[in-house]
């Protein structure tokens, strides 16, 4: 199936990630997510395409940063994302990474 659009998804990286994952809301109220892939460190942009978002829906995505030990930062903040925009180009949402202090370490 070609994809109806693409979401590009950026963020400012880590210091010491060794990972981050990105995950996808599966559910309409967008609180229930899925891993849908992981990159590496010095990764900071990922890009999705969207083949099956009806066209008056939105999705969201997440993304959390990996370090040694198999912990995780907590969660970015949730980037939503219309079917029309994906459609439209401008699908391009900057996420923020927060350590576990919820200090801040990327810009939005």
């Amino acid at each position: 199936m070609d994809p109806i659009g693409t979401v590009k998804l950026s963020w400012t990286g880590v210091a010491n990630a060794t990972s981050y994952r990105i995950e996808q809301a599966i559910d309409e109220n967008q609180t229930e997510f899925i891993l849908i892939d992981t990159v590496a460190p010095g990764v900071t942009s990922y890009t999705d395409n969207i083949n099956n978002l009806s066209l008056s829906k939105e999705t969201a995505y997440r993304v959390d940063a990996g370090f040694i030990g198999a912990t995780f930062s907590p969660y970015s903040n949730i980037a939503k994302v219309s079917s029309c925009a994906a459609i439209s180009g401008t699908g391009a949402k900057k996420i923020v990474i927060m350590r576990g202090d919820a200090s801040s370490i990327a810009g939005a």
